[in-house]
C-alpha cells in the first residue's frame, strides 16, 4: 500500500478532509472494477505471462499520451512560457531522480531499467537548460517532509527559474 494512504488518510479523516463514506465509495469503485476484470477469480492472470517485446513501447506511448492530455504542469502567469532554451530549472524532491521509485507501490511489476526520472526527462527535453536536483527531505525519518515541509525548496528556488517538486511514493 502506498504510504500516502497508510500515513495520510488517517490525518485526512481526523481533519475532516475526507469522510468514511468517501473512502467506502472509493474502495467500492476499485473492488467493482477488480470484480469486472475477473481479478477475484484469477488475480495473477496478467502477470503470469511475459509481455511481448512490442507491449512495453506501445504501453509507454499510450501512458505518455494520457499524461499529456491530463496534466497541467505550469500556469503561465506573467507570460513566462515558453521558456528560453538556456533556463535554469530546480527539481526538488527525494524521488525526482530515483528510477526504481518511478513505479510507486507497483515496484514488483518491472525492473527500473528504462524508467525515466523527472530529472532525466527534463534534461532530455530541455538539453540547453541547467537542470539541478535537490533532495530536499527524506521520505521517512527525522528529515522527512512531515518533519520539515518544503525543506530545500526555498534555497533551490532562490537560484531563479521554475521549480518542480517531486515527492510521491517510494517503492515501499
Amino acid at each position: 500500500m502506498a504510504n500516502a494512504y497508510r500515513h495520510g488518510l488517517p490525518i485526512a479523516l481526523d481533519r475532516g478532509w475526507v469522510s468514511p463514506a468517501d473512502i467506502d465509495e472509493s474502495v467500492r469503485r476499485v473492488l467493482t472494477l477488480k470484480w469486472k476484470l475477473g481479478l477475484f477469480d484469477d488475480p495473477y492472470r496478467r502477470g503470469s505471462v511475459a509481455e511481448s517485446a512490442d507491449a512495453v513501447p506501445t504501453r509507454r506511448r499510450f501512458a505518455r499520451a494520457v499524461a499529456a492530455r491530463s496534466l497541467v504542469m505550469l500556469k503561465n502567469d506573467r507570460d513566462v512560457l515558453p521558456f528560453p532554451s538556456a533556463i535554469r530549472v530546480a527539481v526538488i524532491g527525494p524521488l525526482a531522480d530515483a528510477a526504481a521509485d518511478m513505479r510507486g507501490p507497483w515496484w514488483g511489476a518491472a525492473t527500473p531499467e528504462g524508467h525515466v526520472t523527472v530529472v532525466a526527462g527534463l534534461k532530455a527535453a530541455m538539453s540547453d537548460a541547467r537542470v539541478s536536483h535537490e533532495v530536499g527531505v527524506d521520505i521517512e525519518g527525522p528529515t522527512s517532509r512531515a518533519a520539515r515541509p518544503g525543506a530545500g525548496s526555498l534555497r533551490s528556488g532562490r537560484r531563479g527559474g521554475p521549480v518542480s517538486r517531486r515527492d510521491g511514493d517510494d517503492e515501499r
